[in-house]
């Protein structure tokens, strides 16, 4: 969860201009320094772009106002910056966090390929279409443990050839 004052929501910057970010890995870090809270320096994080862009195209308003009303539009350059930021080091990054890095080197890719935005869940289900069968054991796995916290029982090798495969594809497209 991220609080974020609406004018940075309306007016897009980047990176975007946050008042608090919470979630388990956040709390270890407010534990530690109750401080990082509470700072005047102003906070800012990349990942917001993806954020607000897929809610812009995937959201679902329950209360309040209407999605495009309250965020505005980010630039192509600053999501794919944003989405590709999440899987620099996916190589070593798939063995610790399969599921994180293998659903968003799949969103990555469908982007890049087809301009889709999607969630970490569309992403899977998009590369279970358009990706290679061999891999499709993965992405099921990832795809079960992102929604109801499973275990990803797949090989390493699998996940570090899978993150390379998916790389080079990413990297052939973002020079395009």
């Amino acid at each position: 969860m991220s609080i974020v004052l609406k004018k940075y929501c309306l007016n897009f910057q980047y990176p975007t201009p946050y008042e608090l970010h919470f979630s388990k890995d956040w709390l270890k870090t407010y534990l530690l320094s109750q401080m990082v809270m509470c700072g005047d320096e102003l906070k800012k994080d990349k990942d917001l772009a993806a954020h607000f862009t897929v809610i812009r195209n995937c959201g679902i308003v329950l209360w309040g106002e209407p999605i495009q009303e309250v965020f505005g539009e980010v630039s192509r350059d600053f999501y794919i910056d944003s989405i590709k930021g999440d899987i620099l080091n996916a190589d070593e990054e798939i063995l610790k966090n399969t599921t994180y890095i293998t659903l968003n080197l799949c969103r990555v890719l469908a982007y890049l390929q087809d301009n889709k935005i999607l969630s970490k869940e569309q992403g899977g289900k998009w590369a279970l279409k358009n990706i290679d069968d061999k891999y499709h054991l993965l992405i099921k796995e990832a795809l079960n443990d992102y929604r109801v916290m499973s275990q990803v029982n797949v090989k390493d090798d699998v996940k570090v050839s899978f993150s390379k495969f998916m790389m080079n594809e990413i990297m052939k497209l973002s020079e395009k």
